[in-house]
């Protein structure tokens, strides 16, 4: 290496970082569907910006600083934050379509795959739901998680679904890439409202410029995908 070049790598470390780092907070799924694919979105559009992603199904409390900003589900009315809803959330069944599923008379004779939902979850998307808004008796012992497969987290219940292995009920915003795909289909309703995404802060620091930042550039994507 060469006594120039050296130097400005030197350089480089002495020189203090401007960049201004935001903790984003969401659930696993949302974290690995949503975000993680606009990342380098991000970057190109924030350069000055380090986001931090803090993925996990445990509520971390914003108000004591251990994250600066959320996407949550729920109702969005959390004491000593200030929220704003991104979008609305719905399930539905889907599934490869190598299963070749098209009728709700045929889902019998395939594999229901469940997904474990948080116990503070205002309307879960579970399959005794999904038979119950359908207007149909399901097949005995089939909306349990006893029968078929089951996972503790819904990436994983959607590649199931996509390697064949049964019908899930999951996200249409999460599985849009898969739909316009046609990796997965979506062979019948009823899709269940679920309640909607919101962003989170603590109160007082909505306006920070780097948390607003972030807060804006996820807005303008939600707004972006919800009119793909």
């Amino acid at each position: 290496m060469g006594f120039d070049a050296l130097e400005a790598g030197v350089a480089r470390l002495r020189r203090p970082n401007t960049s201004q780092a935001v903790t984003l907070t969401t659930n696993t799924a949302f974290a690995a569907r949503w975000v993680l694919p606009r990342m380098a979105a991000f970057r190109k559009a924030h350069p000055g910006i380090e986001l931090r992603l803090h993925a996990g199904d445990t509520v971390v409390d914003l108000a004591r600083g251990d994250a600066d900003i959320a996407v949550r589900s729920g109702s969005g009315n959390w004491p000593g934050l200030v929220s704003s809803e991104l979008m609305p959330e719905r399930y539905a069944p889907l599934c490869s379509p190598m299963l070749g599923l098209r009728r709700v008379s045929d889902l019998p004779k395939h594999q229901l795959i469940h997904c474990d939902w948080q116990p503070q979850a205002l309307a879960p998307a579970l399959w005794s739901r999904w038979f119950c808004e359908a207007g149909i008796t399901p097949p005995r012992g089939r909306s349990t998680k006893a029968a078929g497969l089951s996972f503790s987290d819904e990436t994983h219940a959607m590649l199931a679904a996509l390697a064949g292995h049964g019908v899930a009920l999951l996200s249409l915003t999460l599985a849009a890439e898969e739909l316009r795909s046609g990796a997965l289909v979506q062979p019948f309703g009823p899709a269940l409202d679920t309640g909607s995404y919101f962003l989170a802060t603590a109160n007082g620091r909505e306006n920070e410029p780097a948390i607003r930042g972030v807060w804006d550039w996820i807005a303008s994507q939600a707004a972006a995908a919800s009119h793909t």
